[in-house]
């Protein structure tokens, strides 16, 4: 049986990439949805809001994994990956800011 080394050049091509968008959508498909059960009840109870908060993130990283993938292969910008990724990491830590200040975490 002979098996194959994926390599930082393979994810790079276009199969690569394809794969790499079809599986974050199906990350932000289910990672949104789930996010959704949580929804009612994020005010009522810091766990709830904690839950909601992480599937969201979730959802977010993955949106920011299809945006890049769609400009790498459309535009073959490689630099757009870690420019997204440091988008997403702002965006996070605004996003769990209030949640640390309600748990007293911080001041």
């Amino acid at each position: 049986m002979r098996y194959h080394n994926i390599t930082k050049d393979d994810m790079l091509n276009g199969d690569g990439l394809r794969v790499v968008l079809w599986v974050a959508g199906i990350g932000v498909v289910v990672n949104f949805a789930t996010a959704l059960f949580f929804l009612r009840d994020k005010d009522r109870d810091l766990n709830v809001r904690g839950a909601y908060l992480h599937m969201a993130a979730d959802a977010l990283v993955s949106v920011g994994v299809m945006v890049s993938g769609a400009v790498m292969m459309a535009t073959g910008w490689y630099l757009i990956d870690p420019l997204v990724g440091l988008l997403v990491a702002v965006i996070l830590v605004a996003m769990y800011l209030p949640m640390f200040r309600l748990g007293g975490i911080m001041g």
